[in-house]
């Protein structure tokens, strides 16, 4: 599943490759029982990369490469969690030595790092404590460790300093209708009905 806070981008098993991400929450990426290549957000084969604020939860590996590209890539104010291997990968760290990553939460991944990494700045483990993954919802309890505590990356933010992940706390969501526009919808009782339901998510 990709639900970006501006708008939602899609489902399913696909890895995501990208250029720039920026307030999206990816999870559940790739069938569990295989072994396979599923990350939430892989780096293209060439070109700066730059990965702030974003909610990465259960794949194979939160950040991944093709291979061969060296950056610059910047990943920032990012909850990495429940990853069946890496938080940010062997290929992404071994290959990248101009890797800028700091201000990132990890929880409950395989490994945090690939070998050789070491925690970047203000980087840390712990419970990100969102408030139901069952549900597919990645807000933030209050609490969370991840509230006020980010790098003010130009996003916009509440509090003394960004949250990490894709969700400020206390935000709600509130959805728009990606045929008429009709932003009425409080999202908590939405009707979904193949044709004007509500589409886009905004944060």
């Amino acid at each position: 599943h990709l639900m970006d806070t501006g708008f939602a981008e899609g489902s399913g098993s696909a890895d995501i490759l990208i250029t720039s991400s920026e307030n999206n929450l990816i999870y559940d990426i790739g069938d569990p029982t295989l072994k396979n290549l599923a990350a939430c957000i892989f780096v293209p084969a060439s070109g700066r990369t730059k990965i702030v604020n974003n909610t990465l939860n259960g794949a194979l590996a939160g950040v991944d490469s093709w291979g061969g590209n060296i950056g610059p890539h910047t990943i920032q104010n990012n909850i990495i969690s429940n990853m069946r291997g890496y938080g940010l990968s062997d290929v992404l760290i071994a290959e990248n030595p101009t890797l800028l990553h700091s201000y990132n939460l990890y929880y409950g991944n395989a490994w945090d790092y690939g070998p050789g990494a070491v925690p970047g700045e203000r980087e840390f483990i712990g419970d990100p404590k969102f408030v139901n993954t069952g549900a597919g919802n990645y807000h933030l309890k209050s609490g969370s460790p991840a509230i006020d505590v980010g790098l003010d990356v130009g996003l916009p933010f509440s509090g003394i300093a960004p949250d990490m992940g894709a969700f400020e706390y206390g935000s709600a969501d509130y959805y728009v209708n990606s045929i008429t526009g009709d932003d009425t919808h409080s999202g908590r009782a939405a009707v979904f009905n193949g044709t004007d339901g509500p589409w886009k998510t905004i944060d």
